[in-house]
């Protein structure tokens, strides 16, 4: 039975833990983060899938225009708005803004991907939730957007393993992110797992589908306020990166994206 991995990057500007709000967001990162990841991805000749902020191909429409030569570009939403049903806490100087109406999430949807499509050409149909949580609603617009796949972290919270699903009613595919159970005894996604702990090499080796994230940020040596079992930055997570993709390659896992896993599943060659 064949067994797969898709790289993807949520691909977006630094958070605003020290310095700034959500909406004015540092691009350092993206610039210095974005060129090391495209240089491991190159030196072992995988393709990826990039989900862009709205906001980031604006700015970068050259550097989004790159990628798309190599890579699958997707959505990831407009300026890292969070498009979920509840509100998120997290770790920054000041906190997301939070859609509560449908209309303004799908406005925003929209907008970001009229900014992706005028620099690639297309419309994208990939889409991961910043913030990774996503309700029926959401599922909802993204279906009329006519999105194809969702790749959001916290629909595995629904004790799905990493295949697709399809919610009732829409055409939309879920395909939940991976992961695994790290040394800290909490569950990680892969990459951040086996930064953390090497150990869980076989845990990950088990999954026949393996959907790797990480942003731009992460392989940068910025000033962040989390501790290593909570984030893993910089060169450890350049060498970690490489690593884990190097031992998929040893083990036979075939390097694809979301639409193309779509296809060779449910349309597969006769």
């Amino acid at each position: 039975m064949k067994k797969y991995a898709l790289f993807t990057c949520d691909t977006e500007f630094t958070p605003p833990w020290n310095t700034g709000t959500w909406e004015n967001q540092d691009p350092w990162t993206f610039e210095v983060g974005i060129e090391e990841i495209s240089r491991i991805l190159a030196n072992l000749n995988i393709k990826g899938t990039f989900l862009c902020e709205g906001t980031l191909a604006e700015r970068y429409p050259e550097k989004v225009k790159s990628l798309a030569q190599n890579h699958l570009i997707g959505s990831h939403g407009y300026n890292h708005e969070n498009y979920g049903g509840r509100p998120v806490t997290v770790w920054t100087k000041s906190q997301p803004i939070f859609l509560k109406n449908d209309h303004e999430k799908r406005e925003l949807l929209i907008k970001a991907n009229s900014a992706i499509e005028r620099v690639t050409g297309k419309n994208p149909e990939v889409f991961v939730a910043p913030f990774d949580w996503i309700d029926g609603p959401l599922l909802q617009i993204l279906n009329q957007l006519d999105f194809q796949i969702d790749c959001s972290f916290h629909n595995y919270s629904l004790g799905l393993p990493t295949m697709f699903y399809q919610p009732i009613g829409l055409n939309l595919l879920e395909l939940p992110l991976s992961v695994v159970l790290s040394k800290g005894g909490k569950y990680k996604n892969v990459l951040e797992a086996f930064t953390y702990d090497y150990g869980c090499s076989a845990e990950i080796l088990r999954q026949r589908i393996l959907l790797i994230t990480c942003h731009p940020y992460e392989f940068t040596n910025i000033q962040i306020p989390h501790p290593r079992e909570v984030l893993i930055v910089g060169d450890e997570k350049k060498e970690s990166l490489t690593k884990l993709l190097s031992l998929l390659k040893e083990n036979d896992y075939e390097f694809t994206n979301p639409l193309s896993l779509k296809e060779a599943i449910f349309c597969p060659v006769r």
